[in-house]
């Protein structure tokens, strides 16, 4: 019973540092590269320089990704406040094939929608790997596009801290509507 026991908490403590391990998909930080650590609130420290974020699926899924500059939408959406998330109620923005421009858009009212269907159609950057019916697609975040109006920000120039929601939505056809999965909320300080 003891050794069943050690083994079992020798596997949390090792499934314990992965990212959005209780979903589908995982999700890291990288920076200079080096995975960073996003600590059990959430939070995470990086440098006002280019990061990217790892995501790890199953092949012909997506994430959706909301991402905010506003503390209170982001507090809403991970069900720390009460205001209505609009990201929950629209369709993912469609980014360009193979993040050429090296940036995240970033709205208070559609998330993004990352996907990878093969080498040839995916919203990451060239190099995702596939294996075994999932795929691991990086995407580098060296700027925001800010939507309304229309503006490009390099990292280095951002004043507010960034904030990241990630989530699956899946169709009920039975039902006639989509579900979406829990939040995985990521809020970003700047050093």
């Amino acid at each position: 019973m003891k050794k069943h026991f050690f083994c079992l908490l020798l596997l949390s403590l090792f499934v314990g540092g992965v990212l959005g391990q209780d979903r589908m998909f995982v999700v890291k930080f990288i920076q200079e590269g080096k995975v960073i650590s996003v600590d059990r609130t959430g939070e995470i420290t990086l440098r006002k320089q280019p990061f990217q974020i790892q995501i790890e699926h199953i092949i012909d899924e997506g994430v959706l990704v909301g991402a905010t500059l506003d503390d209170d939408l982001y507090r809403s959406a991970i069900g720390e406040a009460d205001l209505e998330v609009s990201w929950y109620e629209n369709t993912g923005m469609a980014d360009a094939l193979f993040n050429d421009d090296k940036a995240v858009m970033v709205s208070n009212d559609a998330p993004n929608y990352w996907f990878y269907s093969s080498a040839e159609e995916h919203r990451f950057d060239r190099d995702p790997r596939e294996s075994r019916g999932r795929y691991v697609g990086k995407r580098t975040i060296a700027n925001i596009a800010l939507l309304d109006p229309y503006r490009k920000i390099p990292i280095q120039q951002i004043k507010k801290d960034l904030y990241f929601v990630f989530y699956e939505s899946t169709y009920d056809m039975t039902k006639d509507e989509f579900n979406r999965g829990e939040p995985l909320g990521v809020h970003i300080r700047w050093k």
